[in-house]
């Protein structure tokens, strides 16, 4: 019994020490979740065919974890690719791997995934995008007119220029030789560049009087097939004289050293004398000779000497051999093509030769290095000259295969005093024969005083039921550029504030208060914070005030909602018919929406200001049930989107001749690139749509000085759902496809100087791609382009936009624009026919106080027969401007218009400082009609719709 009770209180003594407090009983701390994580780097291999790259693997543990880790490829791998990992099993205190990516000889690239797993654990994956450049030769012959004596041979040089890793053997034989002339096939080995062809003709080969072109093909594995023409002469061999070939006839030789070429003399007919040599054409910086410079009569060859410095100039240049002998006319030669290459070396250069940034503000540039001489090897890159403070990395640190731009970090700490230190880029390689090549470039650092900023803010007053505004004022230190994110405190009940834009980039912002119709009245004082990454915050205050007011909103047939911030009003109003205007109060937070009755007819105003400065102010006269429609559109266009970003290939650059250049859509967003890389595609819209790349050709033509432009291929993806990446976008791929065009005949032309064709293409998920748009001086019919038949679908539909621009008078500047649009789902041939010119304005001013207020009168015409716009805007900084439309439905059956700038300053919340001042104002007209094809109800056009409008300009001084 008593080791009973010994045990059970041992028990209780357990019991109580297994609380994990304090003796408590509290609450036990589970164990960390075991992690692991794995990063490539780097995360993109350029591997050529039948060789291999690497990509370290780094393997992070978290959670106490500390097992062994398990690499492996996941998923597909790309054609030809294999991966293989050093060590392929990371144990617990080894946290990297090489993973060794080899192509095979027909591999093509694309994405690895690479799978890092372990036990209880769960897996991390991460990608290297492996790059296989695409295998190809060029191939040039020398000479490329020649001639062989009958019972003779010619000798003719071949180079082979090797690109995209291709290293294999080249095969280069002769077709379409003239009667009697043989050639037999020479391969040029594996890595080798040049090579001969013998041309042989028979005793009885067929002299030709003109010369004959005969075609070399060369052609290897993989490889697209070359030619070259040599035009060939056939001579007759009767005729007593002699003929020189070089056995070399093409010599590639480095700046400052030496090749050789033996001369081989055959001698024709009864000739047996002797023969003096001369060497003419070696330019500056080249000493060619012969020895012997006479070839004996019982000799036959003589040897060529080419001696280069270093400071001849690369290219290829034409020695001439030139043979005299007596009796002999004319003097026979031969021709030896010497290309000079540069010497093996580098050069490097920054993409800014300064670079300024504020102290505690990181800076940089990109250095760009060139291979001379066809030097290979890997380049080291370091900076000597950084001041204590400054650290200058580089990414990647070592240049190696076809990498050739490097990333110049500068890091500069807040305590850099101000001033120019210039910083050494040094880069290194070592030479395959011994000894380095070396090279320099200076980037001068300035450091600028630190970064920072200052708020101050405009007062406010607004009346119950209403809006008042402030401006936010942002003065910049230290080139300090960032966002700055506003935000307000201490406003009293009932009222609210919203900034626009809520984080500026520039040094302004608006902030709109809202009073409530039972907000407290009364003085207040705001508090208005901003916060910056890296800096302080700043605070301000704002001093407002709120009256007793009359308007609101409320209730009413007709509501126009806001939907993107950066186009909320300032200030709203509303006319009933011809009544007073009356200011309008928004409800709603997330939009603005403002909720008013209007009978028949009336006008809608509002203010919205700039993030730049100046405000845009609209004024529309509409009928209610086109008010009701416009209400709408707002927020039709102002879809939630997103920022993408992916990777072009298969632009091929020629330049200065011909250049590709991509373009990308995704819904309503879209984004460009001149080269193969990077592309970001802003404002995508979210969730389902449809992506339309287009790669477009520029070419130029030297002779005439003009370019053409078209697109030669284009992507159609359906239905997707891209977050943040678009998968690789290959023109050169199998799902690019060619597009398809057609012939517009442009009718009504009246001399215009400049005819403007381009063509839209909508899909049924709502989004709109643009072919190229083609500019042209000639008359029609014109070229556009769109998607071939077999890739439409229900619901898509192209829209062909054709317009024409002239000048009236003297002036040089466009003053009139006609265009037409026309919808149809299927491309094919078509006639356009553009509207009547566009009337002359004269407007005049109303009054200059408060504002100056301008007013036009004209004719409705028959070819713009649904509405009429006026736009005001003044060429100076933190201008306003002034649009002004109206719809026949407003404006009823009669035969002319007027759109006057209405007096606002009686009415509540509206600021006579967003009206125009008396000084130049650019005014442009606008008159347009729908001829056939609207769908009143969707408002979308149906097939052959076409809408036509036209445009004039000019300038008044009130």
């Amino acid at each position: 019994m008593r080791r009973l009770q010994l045990f059970s209180f041992a028990l209780l003594a357990l019991a109580g020490c297994s609380g994990g407090g304090d003796g408590g009983g509290g609450p036990v701390t589970p164990p960390p979740t075991p992690t692991i994580t794995a990063v490539a780097s780097p995360a993109t291999v350029s591997v050529t065919r039948g060789a291999s790259g690497t990509s370290t693997i780094t393997v992070t543990r978290g959670g106490n974890y500390t097992g062994a880790v398990q690499l492996a490829t996941g998923g597909t791998l790309p054609n030809g690719v294999t991966v293989t990992f050093n060590p392929s099993a990371l144990s617990s205190s080894t946290t990297t791997s090489v993973a060794t990516i080899a192509a095979s000889a027909t591999a093509t690239g694309g994405s690895v995934q690479i799978v890092a797993s372990g036990t209880g654990v769960t897996n991390s994956t991460t990608n290297v995008t492996v790059e296989v450049p695409t295998p190809a030769i060029t191939f040039t012959a020398t000479p490329t007119t020649a001639d062989v004596v009958q019972g003779a041979t010619r000798s003719i040089g071949l180079t082979i220029t090797r690109a995209g890793g291709y290293t294999g053997a080249v095969t280069v034989a002769a077709t379409g030789l003239p009667t009697g002339v043989s050639a037999a096939t020479v391969t040029i080995a594996a890595g080798a560049t040049t090579g001969t062809i013998d041309l042989t003709a028979s005793a009885t080969a067929t002299p030709t009087a003109t010369a004959t072109p005969v075609l070399l093909t060369a052609s290897g594995t993989g490889v697209t097939t070359q030619t070259q023409t040599v035009n060939l002469t056939v001579t007759s061999a009767a005729v007593s004289g002699f003929s020189l070939a070089a056995a070399n006839p093409a010599l590639s030789i480095a700046a400052g050293q030496t090749g050789t070429s033996a001369i081989t003399l055959t001698r024709t007919g009864t000739f047996a004398g002797a023969v003096a040599l001369t060497v003419t054409n070696a330019p500056a910086g080249v000493t060619a000779t012969v020895n012997p410079t006479s070839i004996a009569a019982s000799a036959t060859t003589a040897s060529l000497s080419v001696v280069t410095t270093a400071a001849a100039v690369p290219g290829t240049y034409n020695l001439t051999i030139t043979g005299t002998a007596t009796g002999v006319t004319p003097n026979p030669s031969t021709t030896v093509a010497v290309t000079i290459v540069p010497a093996l070396g580098i050069t490097v250069a920054s993409s800014a030769t300064t670079v300024t940034t504020a102290a505690g503000t990181p800076g940089g540039a990109t250095i760009t290095l060139t291979r001379l001489g066809g030097f290979t090897g890997d380049v080291t890159l370091a900076a000597t000259g950084a001041p204590a403070g400054v650290t200058a990395a580089f990414t990647p640190a070592t240049l190696t295969g076809t990498t050739v731009t490097s990333a110049l970090n500068l890091t500069v700490a807040g305590s850099v005093p101000q001033g120019t230190y210039p910083i050494v880029v040094n880069a290194s390689g070592a030479l395959a024969g011994g000894g380095t090549t070396t090279a320099q470039v200076t980037v001068s650092l300035v450091v600028t005083a630190a970064q920072g900023y200052t708020l101050s803010a405009s007062a406010a007053s607004l009346q119950q039921g209403s809006t008042g505004t402030s401006t936010v004022t942002i003065t910049r230190t230290g080139g300090f550029t960032g966002a700055v994110n506003l935000a307000i405190t201490n406003l009293p009940s009932g009222v609210t504030a919203a900034f626009n834009p809520v984080a500026p980039t520039g040094n302004t912002s608006t902030v709109t208060f809202s009073a409530a119709a039972g907000a407290t009245t009364g003085a207040f004082t705001a508090t208005i914070t901003g916060t910056a990454t890296g800096l302080a915050n700043i605070t301000t205050t704002v001093a407002g005030s709120v009256t007793t007011g009359s308007g609101g909103g409320g209730g009413g047939n007709v509501s126009w909602t806001f939907c993107s911030t950066d186009r909320f009003p300032v200030w709203f109003a509303v006319q009933n018919g011809n009544g007073a205007w009356t200011a309008v109060t928004p409800t709603g937070t997330t939009n603005r929406v403002y909720s008013f009755t209007v009978g028949g007819s009336g006008g809608v105003a509002y203010a919205i200001p700039r993030s730049g400065g100046g405000t845009d102010v609209t004024v529309s006269y509409l009928s209610a049930t086109e008010m009701g429609a416009s209400g709408t559109q707002e927020c039709t266009t102002s879809r939630p989107t997103r920022t993408l970003t992916g990777t072009v290939a298969g632009l091929v650059q020629a330049p200065p001749l011909t250049t590709q250049s991509a373009s990308v859509f995704v819904g309503f967003g879209s984004g460009s690139a001149s080269a193969n890389g990077p592309i970001t595609v802003e404002r995508a819209s979210a969730g389902i749509s449809d992506l339309l790349a287009i790669r477009q050709s520029t070419t130029i033509d030297l002779a005439t000085f003009s370019f053409t432009m078209r697109p030669d291929k284009a992507i159609l993806r359906r239905n997707v759902n891209y977050t943040s990446t678009i998968p690789l976008l290959d023109f050169a791929g199998a799902e690019a496809f060619t597009p398809t065009s057609a012939q517009y005949s442009v009718a009504n032309l009246a001399g215009e100087q400049t005819l403007l064709a381009t063509s839209l293409f909508s899909t049924a998920n709502g989004s709109t791609g643009a072919f190229v748009t083609t500019n042209l001086t000639a008359a029609s019919p014109v070229t556009v382009y769109g998607v071939p038949s077999a890739l439409v679908q229900a619901g898509d539909q192209h829209q062909v936009l054709v317009a024409a621009t002239s000048t009236i008078g003297t002036t040089s500047t466009v003053t009139s624009t006609r265009m037409v649009y026309m919808y149809n789902q299927q491309m094919a041939n078509r006639t356009i026919t553009l509207g009547a010119q566009p009337p002359a304005l004269t407007p005049t001013t109303l009054g200059s106080a408060p504002y100056v207020r301008l007013s036009a009168t004209g004719t409705w015409q028959a070819d713009y027969p649904d509405a009429i716009g006026i736009g005001y805007t003044q060429s100076t900084a933190n201008s306003n401007s002034w649009t002004l439309t109206a719809s026949r439905s407003y404006t009823g059956s009669g035969a002319t218009w007027t759109l006057a700038i209405p007096d606002f300053s009686g009415v509540t919340g509206f600021q006579s400082s967003w009206g125009l001042g008396s000084r130049a104002t650019n005014w442009a007209f606008t008159g347009s009609g729908i001829l056939s094809g609207l769908n009143p109800v969707t408002g979308q056009f149906s097939e052959g719709g076409t809408w036509r409008a036209a445009s004039r300009t000019g300038s008044v001084t009130p």
